[in-house]
């Protein structure tokens, strides 16, 4: 083995499989989806719209939509503040970047397409700070405003946990488990 380090999903996977077989346990089951066989998943992160097309038909989405997931997971950096705002950091400005990716085109074509609702974990830049983690002002802000970005209902257990963490179950004889993590709240 050579001396890289390991990155942080590297860091993710691991603790899924290490916690995967006790996740009711450790975060419960958020919602089931018996009916549903989950048979192609999607899941995207580092979603930077300066560096792509908002238009459907040249934008990353399309070949997405195309193969036609039945689920979608977020696995980080869902968006960024813009860096021509004069304070990145700032709630609004997360909130702005936020709106900006459920305003695309593309994005809610997805939203159309899927089965089931979006899942998924944050990373720094959704914070709205590079490397952004626990000591960020306002973090249970920012927590709110990307659960909100998931459509997580405002009546839902996973907004009075310390994270954005998460555990989906799809299927019934063949069961699908898709646990978020979250490394950045606490």
């Amino acid at each position: 083995m050579g001396s890289k380090s390991w990155s942080p999903l590297c860091w993710r996977v691991l603790l899924a499989i290490l916690l995967g077989f006790n996740v009711r346990l450790c975060v419960g089951v958020d919602s089931e989806y018996e009916k549903l066989t989950l048979e192609r998943i999607a899941f995207g992160s580092c979603n930077k719209p300066w560096l792509h097309n908002e238009n459907l038909e040249l934008s990353i989405w399309k070949p997405i939509v195309e193969f036609k997931p039945q689920a979608w997971i977020w696995s980080g950096d869902a968006f960024y503040t813009s860096k021509k705002n004069h304070n990145p950091r700032t709630i609004e400005a997360v909130y702005e970047a936020k709106e900006s990716v459920l305003r695309s085109e593309g994005y809610n074509k997805l939203l159309s397409e899927i089965e089931t609702p979006v899942v998924g974990t944050w990373d720094d830049h959704d914070y709205g700070v590079n490397d952004g983690g626990k000591y960020v002002h306002g973090r249970e802000q920012r927590k709110q405003l990307f659960l909100d970005f998931l459509g997580v209902a405002n009546n839902s257990k996973r907004r009075n946990r310390d994270g954005v963490y998460s555990s989906q179950v799809y299927g019934s004889k063949h069961k699908v488990k898709i646990i978020c993590l979250d490394t950045r709240f606490n």
